[in-house]
């Protein structure tokens, strides 16, 4: 997915490098000239700017005239006198420029319009005026013209001029290129063929250069903001798909950080149950151990002590037996016996002696009463 955007990519990119090297040759080509106009007929035609055009509107006070190659008052008697519309000079001052525009005398309303024979006849007529050296008819896409040549002779020395002639909505057009010289050189005369190929009319269909241009201007320019656009987006996802790696890169490792936490406190978890566990056993075990150490001392002493009983019980009557033998042990048994009752007398006397003295103490409370019975 990725190769086939950036392949789409470099496509349009190079189309928009194509489109922009085409539209700065054709703009370099056209913008050594500049684009006139003549209102009456909405004609307009482009000029180079090595000739330097005036119209018939401009004013005294222009800069032009403060220069060597105009005079204000030849340049207004050009105007009136010989129906120029346009009037230049190149930067050598060894060219003039003219467009004149008059009334068509004839009736005729547009010279492309005619037949063939009748352009021929508009051809003759015009090959008949003075100074005409020749002509012929000169076809564009869509204009016809009468294309001609003249040598004049005057007080101001010899010119050579070359003219293009044609019809249009009722007025006669000519284009024409004077030089000083006996001659128009292949570049002058090459000049004066694009000018007359750029005229343009309002009712003819015919491609605009700078129409062109600006729709490639406007081409080149859409197909730069697809391409930035793209580039943008492009940028934008991925810069996303960046982020949402990482977030997810990061949402697993705090995942797993939460589960190894999990785990690490349940292992903890029951490691301290088993040792609780193991200790409450052991505590058991050896609670349990010591009961039946205990029991099995006391089991054992209660043997023993039954033992020793069963021992004195079977040596008693053999040391009273011993005894009885002795008469010595029988004197001394019988002086124990008269001491032991003489004790129990003299305790059963001190008993009697001590209730006898209670009885006593009890008369001598009962007379020290404030009053009684």
């Amino acid at each position: 997915m990725e190769k086939s955007k950036l392949k789409l990519l470099s496509i349009t990119l190079a189309a928009v490098f194509f489109m922009l090297n085409f539209t700065f040759l054709c703009s370099s080509a056209v913008s050594n000239t500049s684009t006139y106009e003549i209102p009456e007929l909405a004609m307009t035609m482009d000029i180079p700017t090595s000739i330097k055009v005036i119209t018939p509107g401009i004013k005294q006070s222009d800069p032009i005239f403060s220069t060597e190659m105009f005079d204000y008052i030849q340049t207004m008697s050009k105007f009136r006198d010989n129906d120029d519309y346009f009037y230049g000079k190149d930067s050598k001052g060894s060219i003039e420029f003219e467009v004149i525009l008059t009334e068509n005398e004839d009736g005729i309303e547009n010279l492309t319009k005619l037949s063939e024979k009748k352009q021929n006849t508009v051809m003759e007529s015009v090959s008949q005026q003075s100074d005409v050296i020749g002509s012929s008819i000169y076809k564009t896409d869509t204009v016809v013209y009468i294309e001609s040549s003249r040598s004049i002779n005057n007080s101001d020395g010899r010119f050579f001029s070359k003219e293009y002639y044609t019809i249009y909505d009722g007025y006669d057009i000519t284009v024409k290129l004077t030089s000083n010289n006996d001659n128009l050189s292949n570049s002058e005369f090459d000049m004066l063929k694009l000018i007359v190929d750029s005229i343009r009319f309002p009712k003819e269909k015919t491609v605009n250069l700078a129409e062109v241009l600006s729709v490639s201007e406007f081409f080149c320019f859409f197909l730069l903001t697809v391409s930035f656009v793209i580039l943008v987006i492009a940028k934008i996802q991925s810069i996303k798909r960046e982020k949402y790696r990482a977030e997810r890169k990061q949402s697993r490792m705090k995942q797993r950080m939460e589960r190894d936490a999990r785990e690490k406190q349940e292992a903890e978890r029951e490691a301290a149950a088993a040792e609780n566990s193991k200790n409450e056993q052991a505590a058991e075990s050896s609670k349990t151990e010591s009961t039946s150490e205990k029991e099995k001392l006391e089991n054992e002493n209660n043997s023993q002590q039954s033992k020793q009983q069963e021992e004195q019980t079977i040596t008693k009557p053999v040391k009273t037996e011993a005894n009885n033998s002795n008469p010595e042990n029988t004197v001394k048994q019988q002086e124990t016996l008269i001491d032991l009752d003489a004790a129990i007398a003299n305790f059963e006397d001190s008993s009697e002696d001590r209730q006898e003295r209670r009885n006593n103490n009890k008369k001598q409370k009962k007379i020290k009463l404030p009053f009684g019975k």
